[in-house]
């Protein structure tokens, strides 16, 4: 019925990871009888905030428009976790888990901002999806596994976490991903 500011727009791109080159909005009217509200076409030209290539897939286009969705329809915030969709295989679910665990290592009194936190897990996509499937095999409840295979897959997921961590230059990103890890754990 109404077109999206561009000042709501943008910036939901933005912390999806991408930039806005152009923009063009187009009303839609309908020709069924009696007439139905017009929709609204916002066309956009994106490319990547890191300059790296963005690889379109089917995939990637479902988890993208899934995340923006969730955030248009104040399911999920519309924060720099969201740009972990442009470089991980992660859904918007997962993200927001991501995020939830950040805010709790606020409130425990972590000393790191929301934003060092996200660039820090955008910067070592790796190790933050790594995370991720530490958290789903100790705690997702569709997974059919037995307490020892649980088990196993957890002390795999944590090697290769360790291993991981060894190519983290920065200290305080190293501490910032052991906490999440630790959090989890």
């Amino acid at each position: 019925g109404a077109p999206l500011s561009l000042s709501y727009r943008v910036p939901v791109i933005e912390n999806h990871g991408l930039r806005v080159v152009n923009e063009r909005t187009y009303q839609i009217v309908p020709s069924a009888t009696p007439a139905p509200a017009p929709v609204w076409l916002h066309d956009m030209t994106i490319e990547a905030n890191d300059g790296k290539p963005i690889v379109i897939d089917t995939e990637f286009n479902h988890r993208l428009e899934a995340s923006i969705m969730a955030v248009v329809g104040d399911r999920a915030e519309s924060d720099g976790y969201n740009a972990l969709i442009l470089r991980t295989a992660l859904s918007w679910r997962e993200i927001s888990a991501i995020r939830a665990f950040s805010r709790y290592l606020r409130q425990i009194r972590a000393p790191f901002s929301q934003d060092y936190m996200w660039e820090t897990l955008r910067n070592n996509t790796a190790i933050t999806a790594s995370i991720v499937a530490l958290f789903q095999a100790r705690f997702d409840p569709h997974l059919v596994a037995t307490g020892a295979e649980r088990s196993a897959r957890e002390t795999a997921i944590l090697a290769e976490i360790e291993e991981q961590l060894k190519s983290v230059a920065s200290l305080d990103e190293d501490r910032i991903l052991r906490l999440f890890t630790n959090l989890v754990q």
